[in-house]
């Protein structure tokens, strides 16, 4: 039985077999073809639901919002925040991630950012994170204040057994900031807290070179990262375009860029040069 706050769903047809992962505001969701829901997870700000199998395990993955932090002035509220979830296959919970992990340079309760959360293997995991922080350095031509910026910066951890194996920080590449669009280079903080110029809202692992392929969404670009140095080893699309695209080929806002082997990439586009609703 499903409480009364799971939200209303009409099955319009039933195409083929198989099994569907959702999530609708306070649920993530199991649904088999037929309509039936099979599992759900109640939770506030469900998101990024999804089935792994490692060494012939199945679990499943969600982020959830309410994560703790012990730097609010560094959390920055552009992009959703939360935990990681990680169920087993009878959907008991197994492991909980609240916060990016401490390092050096990344202050210990940074809360994950819900946009993805990836599971790679028992204690093997992608994690993603935006972190506010006051840079100078910016290319010849990028207006800013004199004083410096509060721009957003993105955060990948690469996590092994609970150790930081990897990690990248957008800042470090300071022609990122030439890449904003204009809605988002506010490197006077004018109408911003924190200039949110990159927004990462995904990160896959290229099944070729093992490298990672990102997708940068208020720079509408598509970057390749070096797994190892964090080099940027080609921009697709945006400003910074390497591949000659024409502004009716290039992706604007998108989201979800996979890489497949043979260099195929599938990106969502939310195309809002085209006048449609943003998703965020």
């Amino acid at each position: 039985t499903l409480p009364d706050s799971f939200p209303d769903y009409n099955v319009l047809s039933n195409v083929r077999g198989g099994v569907y992962y959702f999530t609708d505001s306070s649920y993530a969701a199991k649904m088999n073809h037929e309509g039936e829901i099979l599992f759900y997870y109640h939770a506030e700000s469900a998101t990024d639901f999804d089935r792994t199998e490692v060494d012939g395990n199945v679990y499943y993955t969600l982020s959830v919002a309410g994560a703790s932090h012990e730097y609010p002035s560094l959390t920055i509220g552009t992009g959703p925040i939360g935990k990681c979830i990680v169920l087993d296959e009878k959907y008991k919970t197994v492991k909980v991630i609240p916060a990016l992990y401490e390092t050096d340079r990344t202050p210990a309760g940074i809360p994950v950012d819900q946009h993805e959360f990836t599971m790679l293997g028992e204690d093997h995991f992608l994690l993603i994170g935006i972190i506010g922080e006051r840079e100078y350095d910016f290319p010849e031509g990028v207006a800013h204040s004199e004083f410096g910026a509060r721009v957003g910066s993105n955060v990948i951890q690469e996590i092994v057994n609970d150790e930081v194996v990897f990690e990248w920080y957008s800042s470090d590449h300071p022609e990122l900031y030439s890449y904003a669009t204009s809605d988002y280079a506010d490197y006077f903080n004018l109408n911003s807290l924190f200039a949110d110029y990159a927004h990462l809202n995904s990160v896959q692992i290229d099944p070729d070179d093992g490298n990672f392929v990102c997708s940068l969404r208020n720079s509408c670009c598509i970057l390749k990262l070096d797994r190892t140095t964090g080099e940027i080893l080609w921009t697709l699309g945006g400003k910074g375009d390497q591949f000659g695209l024409t502004e009716e080929q290039k992706t604007y806002y998108q989201h979800h860029a996979v890489p497949f082997e043979g260099g195929l990439v599938t990106v969502f586009d939310n195309g809002n040069n085209q006048g449609r609703t943003r998703i965020v």
